[in-house]
């Protein structure tokens, strides 16, 4: 069986709208008489111009839908605004451990950034040979603000098991995500296993290039209620040429069209994990100031059932 696509893009004055045409050729169930039946299947998406193919880019054959929401990131053909290689996701096959792998396009110099998310479960504040970057706990749908490592007050190894920020206080273990980074050298292996307390997990990593050694996160945010059906990513500070990271780690079943990518953002990773879901979403900066909140598009989800993160990748001077 064969398959033939077809792209046709017809550009509007707001929009690009994309027509995917999928040709199924096949025989006859009439007695084999080699005449050939077409089936034509049309899917119409609407594209935000800003992640549609530019005049400097080219789309890899793997890589034909790669613009459409929800899926992978452009890759340009200059290599200087290339700035992703890729995305890796993965859920816990048992309790107790769960192995991770680098991106299959990871090359020696990236930064990887692995977000390690869980529903009802705890998650470890450190891990060997990475450094923590971001992280937003919560005990509770309507928890007001994410706790930080700072409001842990009692550990169990490397897990957080108890927080307190003023009033309020918690496990942390309704729904969480903690980011960690690495830069990649040839030595390093290509999958690592991380010890695993309880609750459902799952992983995404993402391979950034040219991020700035020694200060790799510039800014970053998380929110744990926004009190909206869509994912409301909170303002952080970046400058031209960073790069935006959203995480999102929702606790109820969501498709990739529920949560589309925030405008001017992609669809890096997504991930389903029984009655959970994660996303992540990137997009480089082209300007330098404040980023403002970004909003996911689709129906959305029930309010609260989220916890975002906002990370500003430095891919410039030191901070």
């Amino acid at each position: 069986m064969m398959y033939k696509f077809a792209l046709v893009l017809l550009s509007t004055l707001a929009q690009t709208t994309v027509l995917v045409e999928s040709t199924r050729l096949g025989r006859t169930a009439q007695g084999g008489d080699g005449k050939m039946e077409t089936q034509v299947k049309m899917m119409q998406v609407q594209v935000d111009e800003s992640i549609a193919p530019q005049d400097d880019e080219t789309i890899d054959e793997d890589d034909s839908l790669s613009f459409i929401p929800g899926l992978r990131a452009l890759r340009r053909e200059n290599n200087e605004k290339v700035w992703n290689h890729g995305t890796f996701e993965v859920a816990a096959k048992r309790r107790g451990s769960i192995e991770v792998c680098a991106p299959s396009a990871t090359r020696d110099g990236d930064t990887l950034f692995f977000f390690l998310s869980s529903s009802g479960g705890h998650l470890p504040l450190q891990l060997d040979q990475w450094t923590r970057g971001a992280e937003c706990f919560k005990s509770d749908n309507k928890q007001q603000e994410c706790f930080r490592a700072s409001h842990c007050i009692n550990k169990d190894g490397p897990f957080c098991v108890e927080f307190r920020d003023g009033r309020m206080g918690g496990g942390g273990n309704d729904l969480g995500t903690v980011m960690f980074y690495k830069r990649v050298t040839k030595d390093n292996p290509g999958c690592w296993v991380v010890e695993l307390k309880d609750g459902t997990t799952w992983a995404v990593v993402t391979a950034i290039t040219n991020v700035n050694e020694r200060d790799p996160i510039r800014d970053f945010s998380g929110e744990s209620c926004d009190k909206s059906l869509d994912s409301v990513f909170p303002s952080v500070h970046g400058k031209e040429n960073d790069v935006l990271l959203m995480s999102s780690s929702f606790d109820d079943p969501a498709s990739p069209s529920s949560f589309s990518p925030p405008s001017g953002a992609s669809g890096l990773g997504y991930i389903r994990v029984k009655g959970d879901a994660g996303f992540l979403y990137g997009e480089e900066l082209d300007h330098t100031g404040e980023t403002g909140k970004s909003i996911t598009g689709g129906r959305g989800g029930p309010h609260c059932k989220d916890a975002l993160l906002s990370v500003v990748v430095n891919r410039g001077e030191r901070v």
